[in-house]
């Protein structure tokens, strides 16, 4: 027996987007203005960041540690992502250029939306050139395009 055909009921055939940002923190978060009256450099400390909140009812395939040459952190630093309650990049090196890939992925954000936090744990000394990139690519499930995949 053939299987029914409900390839063009219940959305099946709509079109779901893939989505990937980048999440910044920059050692420098707030430049000095002598203009302004701020004597000097607003710099990051060892504190949590919210950075992106992913909609709820979401699938999030890849979590990313990107660190360019050029953009290191000081010696021995690294970096916490969680997404939610859930580790996903569990202190990645800051210091060395590369790329560290997240575990605990693909992780299922459903009923509420979920924030990205990145922690960083500091240690020798940083620039203003220093920066961490967090790359997040995941896919909305429920929310649809208005384009259609063709029916045979």
């Amino acid at each position: 027996m053939a299987a029914k055909n409900i390839k063009g009921l219940y959305s099946n055939n709509r079109r779901r987007e893939t989505n990937a940002v980048t999440c910044s923190v920059p050692y420098v978060l707030g430049a000095a203005d002598l203009r302004e009256g701020t004597p000097q450099e607003v710099v990051i400390t060892a504190d949590a960041y919210t950075c992106l909140t992913i909609p709820a009812n979401c699938i999030v395939t890849a979590v990313n540690l990107v660190i360019e040459a050029g953009a290191e952190y000081g010696t021995g630093s690294t970096v916490g992502v969680k997404l939610g309650a859930i580790d996903v990049i569990t202190a990645g090196a800051t210091d060395a250029a590369g790329l560290i890939a997240g575990t605990n992925v693909p992780a299922l954000v459903d009923g509420s939306s979920e924030d990205l936090i990145i922690t960083p744990a500091l240690a020798g000394t940083s620039t203003e050139d220093s920066v961490i990139k967090v790359v997040v690519e995941y896919t909305d499930y429920d929310l649809a395009t208005v384009s259609y995949i063709g029916i045979d």
